[in-house]
């Protein structure tokens, strides 16, 4: 039987790939050895996240200086040379000013990439790095034992329609480790069962839905490279809190989507058929005229704040990113940002029994 792992990572998004490589690097700069591996139920690194986002580089920068220049992302890095927010009513796009926009929404310093190159960037990173990435492996439950948190048992593999067992069936495997950490993203089923075990918060989480496509043109597309917008009002009623962007990552490719609060009171009110609505309104056509769908997806962002965040660090594990409620809405889009500070990392490195006995301390 396989020892357990001093550290386990659930799940490969920029959340927990951040934090393997992050933790492991302080290890080695301490002289420790760190056992670590990186589980994802994805088939490859990246392929559960749509491209097309607006991101802030620091962290980044910080972290793994190199990576504007990795192969997977050469060329595929936009800086925001313009950053427009507008507000729609039914034909109409009024432009908002720079002085009444939130100065939270300023993109002026971000850049736009694509989220699956950069997962696969990074997941390169932690091999280099000597922590182990597994893709196509799915978590179903936490292994609790002695109070804590022991590791996670994976899904069975070889079952029918019905359930039962196929000639190439395997029970649920078990992966221990000293410490789990939680990176499985908004409505994790792992995430969701340590709060029900230990603990969610004095709120109850919130959620908005997010639609998103990557639209691809033969020539230059009219949005314009290096530019990003966000949208008021229209298609939205005015009791439903959202809205809508665009970003260019290339001069061929845009990516647009909505956002709008799982909270509306209507029956009727579809998503997906008001994110149509809004590619159909007269600018944004005019903006993506002659564009190609070749990507498209959904998914839900947390947005209850830090009063529905809950317990992130129990005896064992500790959640990080989206599946710790650590959004940042601000920036009205979610991409799974490490919620845990390096410096609480930095001040555990003492010795390996030090990091694995007071690692779930982490985020007090």
């Amino acid at each position: 039987m396989r020892p357990p792992l001093d550290v386990l990572v659930v799940g490969a998004g920029p959340g927990g790939l951040a934090t393997a490589i992050k933790l492991k690097r302080l290890a080695d700069e301490a002289g420790q050895e760190l056992s670590m591996a990186v589980i994802d139920k994805a088939p490859q690194p990246g392929y559960h996240n749509l491209s097309g986002a607006v991101v802030d580089p620091r962290p980044l920068d910080e972290l793994t200086p190199a990576w504007r220049e990795h192969r997977l992302l050469a060329k595929r890095i936009s800086a925001v040379e313009q950053d427009d927010m507008f507000f729609l009513l039914g034909s109409r796009a009024i432009k908002i000013p720079e002085l009444v926009a939130p100065s939270a929404m300023d993109h002026s310093d971000d850049v736009v990439v694509s989220i699956s190159r950069l997962v696969g960037y990074l997941a390169t990173v932690a091999e280099d790095a000597g922590i182990e990435v597994y893709s196509g492996f799915s978590a179903r439950e936490l292994i609790l034992e002695g109070g804590r948190v022991q590791g996670v048992r994976l899904g069975e593999v070889g079952l029918d329609a019905d359930g039962g067992h196929m000639p190439n069936y395997r029970p649920a495997e078990e992966i221990r480790a000293r410490v789990t950490v939680l990176a499985d993203g908004t409505c994790g089923v792992l995430s969701e069962q340590l709060r029900e075990h230990y603990g969610a918060g004095v709120n109850p989480q919130a959620y908005s839905l997010g639609v998103k496509a990557v639209m691809q043109f033969k020539d230059e597309h009219p949005f314009g490279a290096g530019r990003v917008a966000h949208f008021l009002g229209y298609p939205l009623p005015q009791d439903v809190f959202g809205g809508c962007f665009m970003y260019a990552m290339d001069a061929k490719t845009v990516a647009v989507g909505l956002i709008m609060a799982l909270d509306w009171k209507y029956g009727d009110l579809n998503p997906q058929v008001e994110f149509e609505r809004f590619r159909a309104h007269p600018f944004v056509a005019q903006q993506l005229s002659g564009g190609v769908t070749i990507a498209s997806g959904a998914r839900t962002i947390p947005e209850g704040g830090y009063y529905a965040i809950g317990k992130i660090n129990v005896p064992g594990a500790l959640v990080v990113g989206d599946g710790a409620g650590a959004s940042k809405l601000s920036k009205a889009e979610a991409n799974g940002t490490p919620i845990v500070p390096a410096e609480k990392f930095e001040a555990l490195l003492v010795d390996p029994a030090t990091v694995v006995a007071e690692l779930s301390e982490v985020g007090q």
